[in-house]
């Protein structure tokens, strides 16, 4: 009798301990689920160009990049922005990509790649400030 009341509590205390487990890892998997966002939708939240200084400016790299491109009016889609790096593109007014800058967080190197036939204009770390 006592080794059935056992095994009936212990089965219950498992699957309560199971259902806790799944619902936590429900509520991280919700949160880095991201929901696509068209062009235009990125272009509005991630897009700062050269008269947003404002947004662009806080970024470590950016007066690398300006330095290497010029300061002609480009817009910036940012690619990828994660821990580890940042990958943005660098188009004209037309639209047309002209540059893509990486930039890796750990190590601060940037490198910036000219779209036409130049190819990577700068790949060094940058100096700390």
């Amino acid at each position: 009798m006592n080794k059935m009341v056992m095994a009936l509590v212990t089965t219950g205390l498992l699957l309560t301990a199971c259902q806790g487990t799944d619902e936590k890892s429900n509520e991280v998997a919700e949160e880095n689920t991201q929901t696509p966002q068209t062009g235009e939708e990125q272009s509005a939240q991630n897009v700062p160009n050269a008269s947003n200084d404002e947004q662009w400016a806080s970024l470590p790299e950016y007066h690398v990049i300006m330095e290497q491109i010029g300061t002609k009016d480009y817009n910036v889609e940012t690619v990828t922005d994660n821990e580890e790096k940042r990958i943005l593109l660098i188009s004209d007014e037309s639209g047309e990509s002209q540059y893509k800058t990486i930039f890796i967080k750990q190590t601060q190197r940037l490198k910036i790649i000219e779209m036409g036939e130049d190819g990577q204009i700068f790949n060094d770390i940058l100096p700390e400030k």
